[in-house]
């Protein structure tokens, strides 16, 4: 990379991420593999499939409103994302079910300052864990990571594998596609872009600097060519929407993050469809209807939401082990049989608080009610460990009536 070229990455610190504004302006590829991509079913039993229905995930951010300690707040976040990644979810929605979520008024723009601090805190560890590596230090400068301790304890973590987070490597493999972030853009000359490589990548689109943006750079290997406006020879690539690798060639590319205020406004602007909605909707509860996952039935779809209660604070059985004593518990437990303790934040509780479903119970909100963390030996769960334990309970039925 050239002189002016570093420097232009050095001074970078701008983190906002804006994938939306750069995949507007880009003219998605076809939709079909290029000779020698994907072979077609048959011709190669370990090629990729292309997956073009999305599954989305619902949280709760009040159940990191009063963590025993950050660590422990960001432990939990970081278990969510790595569910999330396992099951390939492509949105993670964390809603605010405090009842001070309701209070914003339509047409405000939300910040962090409008939901619970669990929220937002859940929020910012999932939008970072779900970014690439080799983009960190280009979206999160030092100066940011210095004001956030929850970032930096992130940092530390085991890092997931996720295909989009690929890294140069002597393995021979080439990936058709890579995340990167526009580091320079020139009037007439386009842009440049940091994907990782030992080349910067160039787009024609003049797009702002640290806009995030999935790239494709060629389905067998990258071509180059010599730029006389950045006086460096890079790699020729092309914007694309993030939802193309999984659509083309069945890669796993990440999740959205999305906030939501209340339950009722989980349901609204899907990130992953162009309607904002969703076909299928699923609510998982103890309470719900036990079913075998292998007899498990669902109608045909193509965006798929799974919804997890638990919130407030870490006070119900998804959200933590509650405030009751001992005793109680015990008393509890006896009058239930034994059986799971119904969470005092359940999605009953939730959809009851509800104003414009007064009248309404979860089986009038969600197409299908289950029970996905069956024949637990606890009385409590907690929301970041029915998270994993509910999409491994799900995840085979999804695979087979998702629409392709």
């Amino acid at each position: 990379m050239g002189k002016e070229g570093k420097k232009d990455k050095d001074k970078h610190k701008n983190k906002k991420q804006k994938r939306d504004s750069a995949v507007a302006d880009a003219e998605p590829t076809s939709s079909e593999p290029a000779a020698g991509a994907a072979p077609a079913p048959g011709d190669d039993e370990d090629a990729p499939v292309p997956r073009r229905w999305t599954l989305s995930i619902a949280v709760p951010g009040t159940l990191l409103d009063a963590p025993p300690s950050l660590e422990f707040a960001v432990a939990a976040a970081a278990q969510i994302a790595r569910a999330a990644a396992a099951f390939q979810v492509d949105e993670v929605v964390v809603y605010d079910d405090s009842p001070a979520a309701t209070a914003l008024q339509p047409g405000q723009p939300l910040t962090s300052a409008s939901v619970s601090p669990g929220t937002a805190l859940l929020a910012r560890v999932l939008q970072f864990l779900e970014t690439p590596p080799h983009l960190r230090p280009n979206l999160y400068p030092a100066e940011a990571m210095a004001e956030s301790p929850e970032l930096r304890l992130a940092a530390e973590l085991p890092q997931v594998a996720p295909p989009h987070h690929a890294r140069p490597s002597g393995a021979g493999v080439w990936l058709p596609y890579r995340e990167g972030v526009v580091l320079r853009s020139e009037p007439g000359a386009g842009c440049y872009a940091d994907v990782g490589l030992d080349r910067m990548v160039w787009l024609e689109q003049e797009l702002p600097q640290c806009t995030r943006v999935t790239l494709h750079l060629g389905d067998s290997e990258p071509s180059t060519r010599f730029m006389p406006a950045f006086s460096e020879t890079m790699i020729v690539g092309k914007v694309v929407p993030p939802s193309e690798p999984r659509e083309r060639l069945g890669l796993y590319w990440g999740h959205a993050v999305r906030l939501a205020l209340g339950l009722q406004r989980v349901f609204r602007e899907a990130a992953v469809s162009r309607t904002g909605g969703y076909d299928l909707t699923i609510g998982s509860s103890p309470s719900g209807a036990p079913t075998d996952p292998g007899s498990l039935v669902l109608p045909t779809f193509r965006h798929a939401l799974v919804v997890f209660g638990g919130g407030g604070g870490g006070t119900g059985a998804a959200g933590g082990a509650g405030r009751a004593k001992p005793g109680d518990r015990a008393a509890q437990a006896h009058a239930a049989g034994g059986k799971p303790l119904p969470p005092s934040h359940d999605l009953e509780q939730l959809v009851a608080a509800v104003p414009d479903w007064e009248h309404k119970s979860p089986q009038d909100v969600f197409n299908l009610y289950l029970n996905t963390t069956p024949h637990l030996g606890t009385l409590r769960l907690r929301t970041e460990d029915a998270v994993p334990i509910g999409l491994s309970y799900l995840i085979s039925p999804l695979c087979k009536y998702g629409k392709q």
